[in-house]
């Protein structure tokens, strides 16, 4: 099954991300419970640098609160804000299956 990688501290969000993502056929994991299956990555912010280093290759998406200056916009798939809101997270995991071909998928998740 395809995965999207939780990465940082999302403990104060209401948002059922992990229903979010079944919508799309998708499930949630953090990191150490393995990267294999990952088509994308949604990050804290101010984690963002050290992510991307880590995978290059995938859509990585930045949580961050209004005011943060530390997502660098150009260079992500597309931004959360902080706290989230139900509807801006099924926009963007809409955004991120209608561009996502499935042969990318499937080299992604193999790489």
């Amino acid at each position: 099954m395809p995965v999207i990688l939780l990465i940082g501290d999302f403990s104060e969000e209401r948002v059922d991300l992990a229903a979010l993502c079944q919508e799309f056929g998708w499930g949630i994991k953090r990191p150490e419970e393995g990267v294999h299956g990952a088509i994308a990555v949604i990050v804290d912010a101010a984690q963002l640098g050290q992510v991307k280093k880590l995978f290059p290759n995938i859509p990585i998406i930045a949580a961050k609160h209004f005011h943060s200056e530390d997502a660098e916009d150009g260079a992500v798939f597309d931004t959360l804000l902080r706290p989230f809101d139900p509807g801006e997270c099924r926009q963007t995991l809409t955004f991120l299956h209608q561009v996502a071909r499935p042969t990318s998928l499937h080299l992604i998740a193999a790489a």
